[in-house]
């Protein structure tokens, strides 16, 4: 497993928080022992940020089929309108058809 540092020095801007990751050895209730450049070192838990890696997904490379539609009748689902920005857009019932 590994582990994310932060630092706990004045940061100039754009420098990230967190270090690493660094690969974790232990771990107790209140600190972890992790590797820094070669040294193992033990810090507080408060100061770890854990790494969480998603597992692969078995892909077959064709996308699934969502598809509800039956051939030869119509599609008569309700699509909301939306604007560019992603807001819905309520029109009145006298334009709406």
């Amino acid at each position: 497993m590994q582990a994310f540092l932060r630092q706990d020095t004045k940061l100039r801007s754009l420098e990230t928080l967190y270090s690493g990751p660094h690969k974790m050895i232990a771990r107790t209730d209140k600190a972890f022992q992790i590797i820094v450049r070669g040294r193992q070192i033990t810090v507080s838990a408060d100061r770890v940020k854990s790494d969480y890696l998603l597992e692969k997904s078995h892909d077959t490379g064709n996308p699934p089929n969502y598809s509800r539609n039956i051939p030869g009748i119509p599609d008569t689902t309700f699509h909301p309108r939306t604007t560019r920005s992603g807001r819905k857009v309520s029109l009145p019932v006298r334009i709406s058809t």
